[in-house]
């Protein structure tokens, strides 16, 4: 190959079905690649995402906002003494948990009520902390 920065390449073809290569080398790195087929990568691509959206363990965005919104209920019922108005915030959290459970949801519903939650309990810094990360978590739910 001659100097170290060079580049050489073999077979490369690119067809409808699939892209052929070989022996590309640059610096200190060498890759060599035989046949890529569309159908080869949407496979591969299609088992990775099956093996995602199978796995338990893995949460998704709704899990993690609902995760957010119980962290805030009981930030909520621990500072409840700090909180003229509880019982009405309590409400609001009630219709907000309904709304993320729901299939099909009100996002803008959702974040107007999320920023009056958190004008409302911005005397307590705690609070303010959860909400926001409620927010993002809502925001994540929402863009998808």
């Amino acid at each position: 190959m001659g100097d170290d920065n060079s580049t050489q390449t073999g077979d490369v073809s690119n067809n409808d079905d699939s892209i052929r290569t070989s022996d590309v080398t640059n610096n200190d790195y060498s890759v060599r690649t035989g046949n890529v087929t569309k159908s080869a990568v949407a496979g591969a691509h299609s088992h990775v995402k099956n093996a995602v959206q199978e796995s338990p363990d893995v949460p998704t965005a709704q899990d993690i906002a609902l995760a957010r919104l119980d962290d805030v209920v009981r930030q909520l019922d621990a500072h409840a003494a700090a909180l003229a108005d509880y019982d009405e915030l309590r409400e609001q959290l009630a219709f907000i948990q309904a709304q993320l459970s729901a299939p099909r949801r009100s996002s803008r519903g959702i974040r107007v009520l999320l920023a009056d939650l958190a004008q409302s309990v911005s005397g307590v810094s705690v609070l303010v902390q959860a909400v926001g990360g409620l927010q993002h978590a809502v925001a994540a739910l929402t863009s998808q």
